[in-house]
């Protein structure tokens, strides 16, 4: 078991993709479960205090390591090895893959270091990703290495001194990561270590004149992130003198302001290449403050620190008095603080050349769509009313992301109005229209969500199993092997009966103003739905608080919208999004700053999630035209609750309600990567609640799954039945072949992948 300095357990689940835990497994130790074990390791010494194993920093063997008096210095091992490809092909379950420091550098002594990496990455890796999930186990694969034991540590061990401790002390800021296309390559990467002596530039001028200046030696430069500028960028890689870049997000910083007024790193048309006007020469520019940094490559290693847990505090403050070390010392003066980066990302030149050799994952992960019609089929030829949301967002630094106005928000509202909805008096089920809520992920990357869900709810689907496509396909009991989806049940919806589509963006204003955006303002029923809407707002509150963005000029069209992906295959079908804006997008769209709220913000997106749940209930109805109000209301409380949970405290006790979230506070909003069966944190809180509020039939207590019948899910400790279900979510560029390897089928449809990377931390020196 792992666990921490003062023996602490360190809880995690090594399944999911969260690097938020990491810090936390750095300086992990190992020590036995109990008292009893087969291979002779004493679980405490004399004076009754427990053993442990230094994971991070050990050299050596585990004997050698706890029991002096028996060392084992041969190359026999004391624990057996297991192929990997053994383990994933024969036993059906994952496993953890455990190392210590140094295990590539000598798997295969024989050959080239850059090769021994590239080995032990590519087998583990792979063997990882298309392990058979049956059950929800994990089995520890732990390879224990012969070294040559010197003497430096052999004294070290003697000592109780980590030669390693003594000279580097590892830090973590979050770092920018290297992503491809069809096209090309973005964000940040380097091909080997860096070293750069601790440099503090707090202003534009102060930046010019260390660019101008000519000190010697190779500098980290440590800047205020609104400083980070392609510009400024450009300047210092031609510098000659730059080791690595570190971005002051935020944290108090004497005499330096971290609170832009406004900044987006996207570009000013937001994913238009992939969207509903992509040929349109003349599209409306959404986010004209955007300057495309999130677009641009660099060859070094750029990293982040903002201050938000004992991890990344000590390191923002470590980091912040070394710098201040070498201001004092003038730079010139030793002893000088310098830090390591430890970035190197293996993809290179575009997505088809790193997936071809298996460098990078698709970029993505599940979507989540619910609906109360538990027997919704594909011929029942009811309507089919649309509530949608985007989960994430996207920014420099994924690991930070947060986007509170752009995907908490709007997710906080749609899980509100299907709360609000499962209190109808009048059963939903029997509404003359289905009610389905969709909560897609990966939008920020064109659309990678809606576009996959739409393609695959509106096209025929063609199964073509087959024992060779089994092998490769990781689910059990997969509704089909080739293509490999885990099940049939996005069948039951058909794409032709969509009757409407209220979208729920960013909405975290905090004076109650919204505006609903569609693509025809000509078009009758839509605007029809926009008066309602504005109705039912002025009855709740005595005055209209969602008005047409188009009352006061021309249609500006829609703006970045999940809803592109259903008017791309049907024109006619009204669509509503509704958000905080008017012309332009937030003033943090898409950047790490997009993180406050307040009261303000709490009332106003209840208000607008309240308006939303009658006018849905009207309009499954037909009761929309006539009809201002309806016995739906929003818990407010519930919002409170949600946008806590979602934005600083995911262990907060509503989502322990579900499931076990011990120890995790804020949590990354980036989509992540897609891996079968692998749900990311936002996703699987989304499908537990909206199961939670579509449920069928509740019967009976259990305590997990195993507890409960067919078709049915634990929630709450109850039984339930529910159409809710998970939905892959990647480009539409991107496809799987009978090996079950992606490729890239389209480039001018979304393709984008993230590189698989060995490290993201440096290290003070």
């Amino acid at each position: 078991m792992f666990v921490d300095n003062n023996d602490k357990p360190i809880k995690f689940d090594p399944v999911r993709h969260e690097r938020r835990i990491r810090p936390s497994l750095k300086k992990a130790r190992i020590r036995l479960q109990d008292t009893n074990n087969d291979l002779g390791i004493p679980y405490s010494n004399g004076r009754g205090i427990n053993l442990s194993l230094n994971v991070a920093a050990t050299i050596g063997d585990l004997l050698f390591k706890l029991d002096p008096n028996k060392p084992v210095v041969s190359c026999v091992p004391d624990v057996y090895f297991t192929r990997l490809d053994r383990l994933s092909d024969t036993s059906g379950r994952g496993f953890l893959l455990m190392s210590t420091d140094g295990t590539s550098l000598f798997t295969l002594c024989d050959i080239d270091v850059k090769l021994q990496f590239k080995v032990l990455s590519k087998l583990s890796s792979v063997k990882v990703r298309h392990a058979k999930m049956q059950k929800p186990r994990i089995e520890s694969l732990v390879l224990f290495l012969c070294f040559l034991l010197t003497d430096i540590f052999s004294t070290a061990k003697t000592q109780d001194v980590s030669i390693y401790d003594t000279i580097y002390e590892e830090l973590y800021p979050i770092p920018c990561v290297r992503l491809l296309n069809a096209a090309g390559m973005i964000g940040c990467q380097t091909r080997r270590k860096k070293t750069g002596i601790l440099y503090w530039i707090d202003t534009q001028e102060s930046f010019s004149e260390f660019i101008s200046s000519n000190p010697s030696g190779t500098y980290a430069v440590i800047m205020p992130y609104p400083l980070v500028t392609n510009d400024n960028l450009n300047e210092l890689e031609s510098s000659g003198k730059l080791g690595g870049v570190i971005a002051i997000v935020s944290g108090n910083v004497a005499d330096v302001n971290l609170s832009p007024d406004k900044l987006s790193l996207d570009s000013v048309c937001p994913n238009c290449e992939f969207g509903l006007y992509r040929n349109d020469p003349q599209r409306y520019q959404w986010n004209p403050i955007g300057n495309g940094l999130i677009y641009n490559s660099y060859d070094f290693p750029i990293f982040a620190l903002d201050p938000h847990d004992l991890a990344t505090n000590n390191t923002f403050n470590e980091i912040m008095a070394s710098a201040q070390n070498n201001s004092l010392a003038g730079y010139v003066n030793f002893p000088l603080k310098a830090v390591e980066f430890s970035s190197f990302m293996y993809a290179a030149i575009d997505a088809s050349t790193c997936l071809r050799r298996e460098w990078c994952l698709p970029v993505g992960g599940l979507s989540v769509y619910a609906t109360p019609s538990f027997n919704m089929s594909h011929e029942d030829g009811k309507p089919i009313v649309v509530v949608s949301t985007s989960l994430d967002s996207r920014g420099l630094f994924q690991d930070i992301v947060l986007g509170v106005d752009n995907g908490v928000s709007g997710t906080v509202a749609l899980l509100a109005v299907a709360d609000a909805l499962s209190n109808s008096p009048v059963p939903l089920t029997e509404f003359p229209k289905h009610i389905m809520f969709t909560a897609f992920t990966a939008e920020s990357w064109g659309f990678a969500g809606s576009q996959r869900f739409v393609h695959d709810i509106s096209t025929p689907f063609d199964c073509q199993n087959s024992s060779k496509a089994a092998k490769v396909c990781p689910y059990t009991n997969a509704g089909c092997t080739a293509p490999c989806v885990r099940d049939l049940d996005f069948t039951r919806i058909n794409f032709g009966n969509v009757d409407s589509i209220f979208e729920i963006s960013q909405v975290a204003t905090l004076d109650q103003s919204y505006y609903a955006h569609v693509d025809n303002a000509s078009d009758s029923v839509t605007l029809a739905i926009v008066e309602r809407l504005s109705a039912i707002s002025a009855a709740a509150k005595g005055t209209s608080f969602i008005k047409p963005a188009y009352a006061d000029g021309p249609n500006k069209g829609l703006p970045p919208s999940s809803s592109m992906a259903f008017l791309e295959k049907n024109r006619k079908i009204p669509a509503i999004v509704l958000g905080d804006y008017k012309d332009n997008l937030n003033s943090f769209y898409n950047s790490e700053y997009d993180v406050k709220y307040t009261a303000d913000s709490i009332a106003s997106i209840c208000a607008l999630a309240n308006v939303t749940a009658q006018a849905v209930w009207l309009q499954a109805q037909n009761k929309l035209a006539n009809e201002s109000t309806a016995p739906v209301t929003a818990n407010c409380m519930l919002v409170t609750k949600l946008m806590e949970c979602l934005t600083t405290n995911y262990s907060c006790p509503l989502t322990n309600q579900f499931f076990n979230a011990s120890d995790l506070g804020r949590v990354s909003h980036y989509s992540s990567v897609f891996q079968y069966g692998t749900p990311n944190l936002l996703p699987l809180f989304a499908y537990n609640f909206l199961a939670n509020a579509t449920a069928a039939t509740r019967r009976g207590a259990c305590d997990t799954i195993t507890d409960c019948g067919d078709a049915e899910l634990c929630i709450q400790h109850q039984c339930v039945k529910t159409f809710t279900r998970y939905h892959d979510a990647y480009g539409m560029g991107l496809e799987m072949d009978g090996h079950g390897k992606f490729f890239v089928a389209d480039p001018d449809k979304p393709t984008w992948v993230e590189s698989v990377y060995v490290y993201d931390l440096f290290e003070g020196l």
